[in-house]
């Protein structure tokens, strides 16, 4: 009789463990890979993300397949706002974390520490938060002087300081279409989940680029869309010439269909829509 109870409780505990780490295994934000391809799974469910840049007209963007939106920063009172409306949206968000562009920043303590204690406070805030299923370091550093080991080696704290406290949500940082900063990300930041890429005309090129580099983890196209008024001809007293909706309409389902949906190693993207944006022409 003691030998039947010592059986019946060693199978019991075995099938609580099993349920236990099967319930684990399924809660919070992973990617996994197989045979080369990676595939982010919320919750235990995968899920290809199909986002935008940015929270405009999100109700729109919902009705039209979106399932996640992309943000460059904010405090806890602007991340709560766009949970509600994530939640509202029945949408994911990439809630970005702003750092400086400068390379002088980090090797000022100073600032380091005022990033330190707006991460760890950010964390704590948010570690528990459903609708966030990744935050972004910074964006396109390396546009600035800031491609460098210490600013990289900095990213990589926070990285690990955000996983020391938030133990849901994915670490990435986000990155111009740059090889030598996808280099040095591999080199001096191997805690990042995914990395973020913004490209635009050189989306044509970003498979050569990824698979040419030192990174072999997954991506995301964090910015992508119709060709960039630094990417365009120009008049001949220096006016860039824009495309017109038509091209715009085309590039943005080729580049789609070609260059990110069919890529094993990305994850999904952020299109990104420059609107009434005034930086070369009114439209």
């Amino acid at each position: 009789m003691k030998y039947l109870i010592h059986v019946l409780f060693s199978c019991c505990l075995i099938v609580l463990i099993s349920g236990c780490e099967s319930k684990s295994s399924s809660q919070g934000i992973h990617i996994k890979e197989k045979n080369g391809k990676f595939t982010l799974f919320m919750d235990g469910t995968p899920t290809y993300i199909k986002g935008i840049g940015g929270a405009s007209r999100l109700e729109l963007a919902a009705e039209n397949g979106a399932n996640a939106f992309r943000t460059w920063g904010g405090d806890i009172e602007s991340i709560r706002r766009s949970i509600e409306r994530a939640k509202a949206c029945h949408m994911y968000i990439m809630q970005g974390i702003g750092v400086m562009k400068d390379s002088a920043s980090y090797f000022d303590e100073n600032y380091k520490n005022r990033v330190r204690g707006q991460v760890k406070e950010l964390a704590e805030a948010f570690k528990e938060d459903t609708s966030i299923f990744a935050w972004g370091i910074g964006n396109e550093i390396d546009l600035g002087n800031a491609n460098i080991g210490a600013a990289w080696k900095f990213v990589e704290e926070i990285a690990q300081l955000i996983k020391s406290i938030d133990t849901r949500h994915l670490v990435a940082t986000v990155i111009a279409h740059n090889p030598r900063a996808l280099d040095s990300i591999a080199h001096y930041a191997p805690t990042l989940d995914f990395v973020g890429i913004n490209t635009y005309v050189s989306i044509v090129k970003l498979e050569e680029m990824v698979s040419n580099s030192s990174y072999k983890g997954p991506f995301m196209v964090t910015e992508w869309g119709p060709t960039g008024f630094w990417e365009v001809k120009s008049t001949d007293w220096g006016a860039p010439l824009e495309q017109t909706s038509e091209e715009k309409r085309i590039v943005y389902e080729e580049r789609y269909l070609k260059y990110i949906q069919g890529n094993d190693r990305c994850l999904g993207s952020f299109v990104f829509l420059w609107g009434q944006k005034e930086e070369r022409t009114p439209t």
